[in-house]
């Protein structure tokens, strides 16, 4: 068991790591919402108009990249669930034949194998 201290201390540990992995990324959200000028202007201002424009942008712009990304992950997904459930099959058969034979060579007062 851990001591009361050293939990503490993992405890103190994994907040200061979950706001130094929570603050620059709430701060990449934050600066989405920003215009390109405001960015240009003063990309560390807190005070600023939201704006949608960039998500606008991007998503008029880039319909045809998010949709070629679309298709790719469709493919592979389907590619590798055909490669993957065979050899799953195949080797659970394996292993499951594998397992009863080697319990039948098993010396009586082996303890490692239960």
């Amino acid at each position: 068991m851990i001591a009361a201290p050293t939990r503490a201390l993992f405890a103190v540990v994994k907040v200061l790591l979950a706001i130094a992995y929570a603050v620059p990324l709430a701060w990449i959200v934050v600066t989405s919402f920003k215009s390109t000028t405001q960015v240009l202007q003063d990309p560390n201002g807190i005070v600023f108009t939201p704006t949608l424009d960039t998500y606008r942008e991007v998503i008029g712009e880039g319909a045809a990249a998010i949709v070629t990304s679309l298709q790719i992950s469709v493919v592979v997904t389907v590619v590798v669930a055909v490669l993957a459930v065979p050899a799953a099959f195949a080797a659970a058969a394996r292993l499951s034949t594998g397992r009863r034979a080697s319990s039948r060579w098993r010396s009586p007062g082996c303890s490692c194998c239960r």
